[in-house]
């Protein structure tokens, strides 16, 4: 429930009404290139195979840069005595991508290789073609993504365009590789029923802004990292603490969604004028009611 609460907040997708007496607070930073970690790991949080996994990959994608064929390729382990191979997980807009690519073979196995981004911009003319159902016309941009996890290599992502803007979001693709990597890693898992906690815990890694959940008496139960940098505190300075010592005037309970601003104290420096989410969290598994409180500095006002 929180997961799914923190990807609606983070697109901007959700915006319920105050409950009654609140304050509405000031506009919300728009959505950035920031927010694409957390939404992609939320998007690709119900897939629990290899091809579910590419498309899911794939769909998210469209929304944020211009892309008309993509691939994405999974290490496969090598048998004894042989070398490991990429194999093809899923492709979009493609239907002639190999089903296997050797490390070094090609662009796609120089990237998984050399374990580095390969950006063509612009395609040397005649390398790629982009067919749809109308002809065909020559790509102008070609991506191609290591995704590795914990020093391991995964596997290879590949995209194509024919807008030369995907070449410009090379740095923010680069930033998802790693929330690409911890789902890759966890597929095994996830095929036999278990999801592993460390997903959902890199899930939390990767968001951007601060979060804190509280119990109903206001004792903090979960902090992020981000949280934890914003109040200039370690885990163990903020983890059973009391909330208000962070947000005085904070509410512990709240009955639906709401968005207000409130005033933050770190340990150290001024005070924080914060845009806030709160929404509810129910009792469960023997665990007491709370709130979840996603945190953001207010956006920079572009006419100050």
């Amino acid at each position: 429930m929180i997961l799914r609460w923190i990807r609606a907040c983070c697109s901007g997708r959700s915006s319920p009404p105050p409950t009654a007496g609140a304050a509405p607070g000031p506009g919300l930073a728009t959505p950035s290139r920031a927010h694409w970690p957390a939404e992609l790991a939320l998007a690709l949080q119900d897939a629990r195979e290899p091809s579910a996994l590419a498309q899911a990959l794939f769909l998210q994608l469209q929304a944020w840069v211009p892309l008309q064929q993509a691939t994405l390729y999974g290490l496969a382990p090598a048998a004894t005595g042989a070398e490991p191979v990429l194999r093809l997980l899923g492709g979009y807009g493609t239907a002639d991508a190999p089903d296997s690519v050797a490390l070094g073979e090609g662009l796609l196995g120089q990237c998984a290789q050399d374990r580095r981004t390969l950006c063509l911009d612009p395609v040397p003319a005649g390398y790629w073609r982009v067919a749809s159902g109308t002809g065909q016309a020559p790509a102008r941009a070609l991506l191609l993504l290591p995704i590795e996890r914990q020093g391991q290599l995964l596997g290879v992502v590949e995209l194509a365009s024919l807008d030369r803007g995907l070449a410009r979001e090379q740095a923010a693709l680069e930033a998802l590789m790693p929330v690409l990597g911890a789902r890759l890693d966890a597929l095994p898992q996830l095929v036999h029923g278990a999801v592993p906690l460390a997903w959902h815990a890199a899930l939390l890694d990767t968001l951007p802004e601060a979060l804190l959940v509280f119990d109903d008496t206001g004792v903090v139960r979960l902090a992020n990292p981000a949280a934890l940098q914003l109040f200039g505190v370690n885990a163990d300075g903020v983890l059973g603490q009391a909330v208000r010592e962070l947000l005085p005037d904070t509410p512990l309970a709240v009955s639906a969604s709401v968005r207000l601003p409130l005033t933050g104290w770190p340990r150290s420096g001024p005070a924080l004028a914060l845009d806030a989410t709160l929404a509810p969290v129910p009792a469960r598994e023997g665990q007491p009611p709370g709130v979840c409180a996603l945190l953001r500095l207010p956006a920079p006002d572009p006419h100050a």
